[in-house]
């Protein structure tokens, strides 16, 4: 399997904060249309406010791994403003981006968190142990278990490796991605949180949008009447859908031991 160059990774990133800044274009699709990622980060939000939130007591402390310029973070300060928040982000720029807002945030990789044992109660983590060679994806696991207390949570959302194998095949251009990152197959993901020393307390994933994604056109139209229907297919996915029609899933994991 091809091995994911981090270099290469971090300069593609770093190039993306400096084209696009804090817009859902760098930190989501470039080939999407504006109205299709919005859909998409909607339904991001939704499963940190309706799954992660719930999960936090007052106070306490929570890790945006890959964090962008905050868009995440912004969610949760605007429904918990109680939660003390720190970003993490292996480009300088999206750091930068990040902390404008005051925020406290480190560059690094998500492979090599630099923070020490239980130092967090939640970890968020979206679109980043993708980008970890596959022979190392345990390692990850266990290293984000690490910085998670014992009782804690983590949310981790990365592609489903199905779905996008079948895109690979069938629409190479479209599968092309110059940040590149190879999704998870179902139980791949499952397992490897448990053997890191997490529990799943729920999953979901995407496939009503993921399907409409897959019909010409779509994706990147800019019609009106085409903003509700993928607003509307990302709310069909607001719970539920960890299947191999997704092209996204996600864990909420509870820190066991």
């Amino acid at each position: 399997m091809m091995r994911t160059n981090l270099g290469d990774v971090r300069a593609s990133w770093e190039q993306r904060a400096e084209d696009f800044g804090a817009s859902l274009s760098g930190v989501l699709f470039r080939n999407l249309s504006d109205d299709a990622n919005r859909a998409i980060s909607e339904w991001h939000a939704m499963i940190v406010r309706d799954s992660f939130l719930p999960e936090l007591g007052r106070g306490e402390r929570v890790l945006d791994l890959g964090c962008g310029y905050g868009r995440l973070s912004a969610v949760i300060e605007a429904a918990r403003p109680d939660i003390l928040l720190t970003g993490q982000d292996l480009s300088l720029g999206y750091c930068r981006h990040y902390g404008a807002t005051g925020r406290s945030c480190v560059a690094g990789d998500v492979a090599r968190i630099p923070f020490g044992d239980a130092t967090f109660d939640g970890v968020l983590s979206f679109a980043c142990l993708m980008y970890v060679p596959r022979e190392d994806a345990f390692d990850a696991f266990r290293g984000l278990a690490a910085v998670v207390r014992s009782g804690g949570v983590a949310l981790i959302l990365d592609p489903a490796r199905e779905l996008q194998q079948w895109i690979a095949r069938a629409m190479p251009r479209r599968s092309a991605s110059p940040t590149g990152g190879i999704g998870f197959s179902r139980d791949e993901y499952r397992e490897l949180a448990r053997r890191s020393g997490f529990r799943v307390l729920k999953e979901g994933g995407n496939p009503s949008f993921s399907l409409g994604m897959l019909v010409p056109g779509l994706a990147k139209s800019r019609r009106p009447w085409v903003a509700s229907l993928l607003a509307s297919l990302a709310a069909r996915d607001r719970s539920g859908g960890y299947n191999r029609l997704a092209l996204l899933r996600w864990l909420l994991l509870r820190r066991e031991g």
